[in-house]
């Protein structure tokens, strides 16, 4: 009901909270990009090693003269210990060195399909664009088996595929997590709560299968310079900032699904404070039309002000006197007032409280 009522005020500022999370999630990654993808790409370029590859698509590692034969030698070597017996080639223009190994399986193929992602046979080979040994090794860790075993391996890869930061599929999981913070879950959906608490750990957990097996090809990289002699902080410069655009594209929709919760329920708390602030204007119009109305029925000296307060015995009346006998004359003096009986007293007490205006007339009782 909240919910509804949420979309119906527009959160409180005029936009729906549908629409805020799903500007958010889809804007901040647009907006970040240049922190999260062009400087990330853009220094990795600048540090990559070697010359491109282009004109010699499909040679063979061991004919290609831009690597000198000790490095051919190291990058073969490194491949032969590391259980890899694929062909190493260059790669064709405009294509990333990669790893290709393994066709996808029948449940991948048809996410690849309903997707529109092509779908295709696979000749098992590693291809290279540029001209760069911790790149080569870098990819012979990807084709390398995890511990002794290629099945442990293709399932990780394919987890990383289906789900990663350039997956359509991965794109639509990660999009449905951040709609789950759109609505607060109602009580008893504990799948629904689970879901709303934690959707950025669940964003972040899609990548990663990705970010491991990265990690992992960095690490068998690392551990080839170091045994071929070519220098673990030379490889280090180079495949450092590669390895940062993965975990900056894999942190811009974390952070856009963290954005988008927090907005939601900024406008839920706006929308509940007007709501809060409209009933209680209508509560105290409510009260002040029915005391504008109604008359207040208190008795007479609770109306009355403190300036008469004398007129109900607190202090006894002056004695009266009669005026000058003659012109300049003294004053002919009166005995004193009698003190009133206590029945005059109270009776002339409760005639002053049923009408003020009369006042009190008696003094203190006597006796």
């Amino acid at each position: 009901m909240s919910d509804d009522r949420d979309q119906e005020d527009g959160g409180g500022l005029g936009v729906a909270p549908a629409l805020a999370a799903a500007a958010a999630y889809e804007g901040l990654p647009r907006v970040i990009s240049p922190l999260t993808s062009d400087a990330p790409h853009g220094l990795a370029k600048l540090l990559m090693s070697g010359v491109p590859l282009d004109d010699d698509t499909g040679t063979p590692l061991k004919r290609l003269s831009k690597f000198t034969r000790a490095e051919a030698e190291a990058i073969a070597d490194f491949a032969r210990k590391s259980g890899v017996t694929v062909p190493i080639i260059a790669g064709g223009p405009g294509f990333e060195s990669g790893y290709f190994m393994d066709r996808p399986g029948p449940l991948r193929s048809l996410l690849m399909r309903i997707a529109g992602e092509p779908v295709g046979d696979v000749t098992p080979h590693i291809g290279l664009n540029r001209s760069s040994v911790p790149q080569a090794f870098h990819e012979i860790g990807h084709a390398s088996p995890i511990a002794g075993s290629h099945d442990l391996r293709r399932a990780l890869q394919s987890m990383g595929k289906t789900l990663g930061t350039g997956s359509t599929i991965g794109h639509l999981v990660r999009a449905g997590l951040a709609a789950s913070t759109i609505s607060e879950p109602q009580e008893g959906e504990r799948v629904r709560r689970f879901v709303y608490d934690h959707a950025p750990a669940l964003v972040a957990a899609t990548t990663a299968p990705e970010l491991i097996e990265e990690a992992r090809a960095s690490y068998k990289a690392l551990q080839g310079a170091r045994h071929s002699g070519y220098g673990t902080m030379r490889a280090l410069k180079e495949i450092a900032p590669s390895f940062g655009t993965y975990v900056a594209a894999a942190a811009a929709p974390v952070l856009a699904t963290i954005l988008a919760k927090r907005l939601v329920e900024a406008l839920r708390e706006g929308a509940a404070a007007k709501r809060r602030a409209g009933e209680l204007e209508a509560q105290e119009e409510k009260l002040g039309a029915a005391a504008a109305g109604a008359e207040v029925k208190a008795p007479g000296a609770l109306r009355s002000s403190a300036s008469s307060a004398w007129r109900m015995g607190t202090s006894p009346p002056k004695p009266k006197s009669i005026g000058p006998g003659q012109v300049g004359g003294p004053a002919k003096e009166r005995a004193q007032a009698k003190p009133p009986s206590k029945t005059a007293f109270y009776k002339d007490m409760v005639e002053s409280l049923y009408n003020p205006a009369r006042g009190s007339r008696l003094a203190t009782p006597s006796g």
